[in-house]
Parts: C-alpha cells; sequence; structure tokens
C-alpha cells in the first residue's frame, strides 16, 4: 500500500505541474475523536488540486494535528509480555499526520456559492510522546507509541468564489483512521497493538486557482 501511495503521489505531482488548472487549497479547523481517550483540538492541512474539468477534481492532502492531553495508556512488562496490559495515567503528547488522496464534486457550477461532495483514501501516522505520571513504571515498562495505517475520510461543504483567483471554503468531515503497531517481545514473539483516531471535524480555509 506504501509503495502505491508513493507512486499516485509522483504520477500526480507529475501531472499536476503541466496542467491548467491547476490550484491549492489551506485550512484548519476542529477535529472531535469518537475514542474517548483523545480530547478535541486543532487540525490543519494542505491540498493539492488537479481538476479534470469544472465540475471533478483530484486532490492530494497533508493535514497535521498536534495535542498535549492527560489520559490512561496501556504498557507491557518486558521481563513478562504474557502478563495483564494494565493502564497507568500519563502525559501524552499526540502527533496524528494524515495522507490521502482524494476525489471532490462540485455541484451548482452557475453559482458564486457551491456545495461540494468528497472523499479519499490514504496512511495515517500517529505519535505518542508519552511520560508515565507514576514513577514506579518508568524502569519496568515499555510504552506503547507509534503506529501506522489506513486512513479515510468524507466531507461535504460549500465553496465561495471570491474572485477568479480565490475561493472560500467550508467542510464538515468525518475521518477515520485504523492504525496499529508491531512490538518485537523477542524471545517471547510479536505484540500486535491498533489504535484507531474516527471522529468529526469542521474546518475553514481558501482555494487559489493558477
Amino acid at each position: 500500500m506504501l509503495r502505491f501511495l508513493i507512486m499516485a503521489l509522483i504520477v500526480f505531482f507529475a501531472v499536476s505541474l503541466t496542467a491548467n488548472p491547476f490550484s491549492f487549497s489551506v485550512r484548519s479547523g476542529v477535529i472531535i475523536p469518537d475514542n474517548e481517550e483523545y480530547d478535541s483540538g486543532v487540525i490543519s492541512g494542505l491540498t493539492v488540486n488537479y481538476y479534470f474539468n469544472p465540475a471533478w477534481e483530484l486532490q492530494l492532502s497533508f493535514d497535521y494535528h498536534r495535542q498535549s492531553m492527560t489520559a490512561s495508556r496501556k504498557i507491557i512488562n518486558p521481563s513478562n509480555p504474557h502478563t495483564a496490559l494494565p493502564k497507568v495515567p500519563s502525559e501524552v503528547t499526540l502527533t496524528y499526520i494524515p495522507v490521502s488522496l482524494n476525489l471532490q464534486y462540485n455541484v451548482a457550477l452557475d453559482s458564486r456559492i457551491k456545495p461540494i461532495l468528497g472523499g479519499g483514501i490514504g496512511l495515517g501516522f500517529l505519535n505518542e510522546d508519552i511520560s508515565i505520571l507514576d514513577p514506579d513504571y518508568i524502569n519496568n515498562y515499555r510504552v506503547f507509541e507509534s503506529y501506522s495505517g489506513l486512513n479515510t475520510i468524507v466531507w461535504t461543504g460549500l465553496k465561495y468564489d471570491l474572485n477568479s483567483r480565490i475561493d472560500i471554503l467550508s467542510q464538515i468531515m468525518y475521518r477515520y483512521s485504523r492504525m496499529s503497531e508491531t512490538i518485537d517481545l523477542n524471545p517471547h514473539g510479536h505484540l500486535k497493538e491498533v489504535e484507531t483516531i474516527n471522529g468529526l471535524g469542521a474546518n475553514l480555509g481558501f482555494e487559489y486557482r493558477f
């Protein structure tokens, strides 16, 4: 899947740089995760757009979300990994970077206000910088901290033509990410931990057309 995404990015940029029209958009908003362990926070992004025609556009999007919170995290005992996985209070700095290839449909082309519908699929990367609050665990346990896997997104919204070059964007979106980490417990084998970030979000931004 990673090889496919890299090849898609190369082809996309090669086509986009020679295409007309070609645009990019910048946005920022709020994401509200379904997972109770994560807090709501700000997510920002950059999207490169290629128009097949005025109604359809192919997009390559990069998003960035970072927050700090207090939460309970799973840990394992490396000396006996088959024991139960307790949760301990921790200070967590979370960094979430989803990358996706999207398709968007622009409705009502004759109007300055255009409804939009879209969706995409790609990869999500999650890193957690964890400081365990209980000092008894620091030297005895290992913390789960890095995940990667499937990222999907769907959205609807409005696009307003400010002028011939700039559009104002507003979106309501839902994102699903299922990511995993495989931990080497040598000589005890491997342990696969799965993490999901599913959430509703809203953002505002602008699009600039070349």
